[in-house]
Parts: C-alpha cells; sequence; structure tokens
C-alpha cells in the first residue's frame, strides 16, 4: 500500500504511540479505536494500517522497509529450521547477512568477515532452547528492545524507514540485544557505524527507495591505512627495481592475469628475495611496466606489529 507524503507525515508523527501500543496489543490491535480512527483516515483498512508483518513476525513497528521485513520471515525459518522456541537477536543477525537482505555489501565495505559474522551468530543460536511442538514461533523479549533501538536510530538518521543499518546498529548496541561481554567478539561497533555515516558528513542511512541502498564507503581504505603498508605508494620514493628477475616478475603477472586461480604463492628459503619480488612488483606498477589490468593496482604489506599492537581482548587480533 502506497502512501502520499501528507500521511507519511502523519504516520511518522503517530509511529511512536504506534510501536508501543501495537506490540503490547498485537492481538487486538486492529479493533481498537484510535487505530481505525487513524486508518480511516487514511482510507484504508487496520490491517493494512500496522502492516501484515506485525500479525506474522509479532514486531510492533509500521515503518519498517522491505529488506527488514525480508530480514524478519527469514529470522522466522532459521528459528523453525532450529527447532527454537522463539526468534532473537541472533537469528535476526543471520537474517540480515541473507543476500535478499542487501546487507552484505555494505559489511564488506566496512571491512568485516561475513563468515566470521555468520559463524558468531550461529553460535548465539546453538544456546537458544528448543521445542519439538512449534505452534508459533513468536519474538523474543529483546527483539522489542532492538526495533526501539533501531526506531531511535532511524529517527536520529532522519529517515522514514526502519532500515537494515539501523537494525544491525541497535544488534551492535551494548545492553540491547547482546551484553557488554558478548559484544567484545562483535567486530562490529556501535561507534564505527555513527562515525561512518554522521562523522563524515555523509547520509547516515541509505534511504529505501534508492536503487543501491547500500553504496560502499571509504571505511575498508582507513582499515587499509590501519594495518598495512601501501607498496605502490611507497615505490614512488623508497623501494627500488629488482634486477634479474625478469622470468620472475612474469609468472606473477601471468598467475595474476589468469581467469581462474589467479593466487601467488611465492616460496623459497630465507634471503633468497621472496619479499623483494612483491616490492619489484609494485614498482613496476607505478612506472607503467604493467599489462592494462594491473595498471590501477594497489599492493599492500600486512604490518604484523600495528596488527598486534593494542589489542585488549581474546580475538581482537582476529576481529582485525
Amino acid at each position: 500500500m502506497a502512501f502520499s507524503e501528507n500521511y507519511k507525515e502523519l504516520l511518522m508523527i503517530f509511529s511512536c504511540f504506534c510501536r508501543k501500543y501495537a506490540h503490547k496489543h498485537k492481538k487486538n490491535t486492529a479493533n481498537n479505536s484510535r487505530i481505525i480512527f487513524f486508518a480511516l483516515y487514511l482510507q484504508c483498512s487496520p490491517a493494512q494500517f500496522l502492516n501484515l508483518t506485525i500479525m506474522e513476525t509479532g514486531v510492533g513497528f509500521i515503518n519498517l522497509d522491505d529488506s527488514v521485513k525480508i530480514a524478519l520471515n527469514i529470522a522466522l525459518a532459521v528459528a523453525r529450521e532450529n527447532a527454537n522456541e522463539c526468534y532473537t537477536p541472533s537469528h535476526l543477525l543471520k537474517a540480515l547477512l541473507h543476500k535478499d537482505v542487501g546487507l552484505r555489501d555494505f559489511i564488506i565495505s566496512i571491512g568485516k568477515d561475513l563468515g566470521y559474522l555468520e559463524e558468531w551468530a550461529d553460535v548465539y543460536i546453538e544456546q537458544c532452547p528448543k521445542s519439538t511442538q512449534l505452534s508459533e514461533i513468536k519474538p523474543s523479549e529483546r527483539i522489542d528492545a532492538v526495533f526501539r533501538a533501531a526506531d531511535d536510530a532511524r529517527i536520529q538518521f532522519g529517515l522514514f524507514d526502519i532500515n537494515p543499518i539501523c537494525v544491525l546498529l541497535a544488534l551492535a548496541k551494548p545492553g540491547v540485544a547482546f551484553s557488554s561481554d558478548q559484544l567484545r567478539s562483535f567486530p562490529i561497533l556501535e561507534k564505527d557505524i555513527h562515525s561512518i555515516y554522521i562523522g563524515n558528513g555523509q547520509p547516515a542511512c541509505p534511504s529505501a527507495t534508492t536503487e543501491k541502498p547500500y553504496a560502499p564507503t571509504s571505511a575498508s581504505s582507513s582499515f587499509l591505512g590501519k594495518y598495512c603498508v601501501d607498496l605502490t605508494e611507497d615505490a614512488a620514493n623508497k623501494l627500488h627495481p629488482v634486477i634479474n628477475r625478469d622470468r620472475e616478475n612474469r609468472m606473477v603477472m601471468e598467475i595474476l592475469g589468469s581467469r581462474s586461480k589467479s593466487n601467488v604463492l611465492i616460496v623459497g628459503d630465507a634471503g633468497v628475495g621472496k619479499t623483494a619480488l612483491v616490492y619489484g612488483l609494485a614498482w613496476e606498477i607505478v612506472s607503467h611496466k604493467v599489462p592494462s589490468f594491473l595498471e590501477e593496482t594497489r599492493v599492500f604489506e600486512l604490518d604484523n606489529a600495528s596488527l598486534i599492537a593494542g589489542a585488549t581482548y581474546k580475538g581482537e587480533i582476529e576481529d582485525r
């Protein structure tokens, strides 16, 4: 059902009341006089006004974008598949990582490991109580807290609908879905999302109406700059060409240009010049002596000292 802009403004004003009332009375909300009044004003049925998602997933919020609705249905499916009595924030996190939700590109763009996040969610899903009789899977108490926090993020970001990034921010907020101790191993921090969308002057969250809602940001570059050394940048001033290694350099370029299995593994005894080959490749890229497909390539060297320095809890190095 589509609403005009005036109706959307009215809905936004009324959403604060609706999200609290609908969750408490989701079974008989459609019969409430105040809901019926606003439904008649908008020329729709009470069920349309509150959105069928309330009845299907138990989430009493009307301002959910399509991606969040898909995630809720996936969370229900994950809970049903694992024979859980209810779906929890861990089920919701697992659902947010599904390809149909559209959040995967955003997570990759901020330099996070999708596989680790999925495993992190699976650990807590395994801890959920199971039941042999699953007549109706309901949301846990923490789900309501998650969407309240997500709605607060929506308001702060100036959005009409709660989108997946708002939900992800709520999941990363200590004390909402998970405790501070549990979130120590969670790779995404609440302040990271705030700094990406607010600190950099970028739009807080993408609009639900855009075709590409989760555009990559420059956050991944900041992580590379923090824990890696850009050899192509150093090549212009610090590095020197590698002499008498034309054959090896050509082999490296040929492997990198392969359609499949384009991974180079340089092995050999200590001191034979393995690292020098990589430096030589960076120098040739800067000197424009490489094939066209490598001209815009950047070579990074992992700085182990920076990676290890400042680690405060178990698993932080792996998170980085």
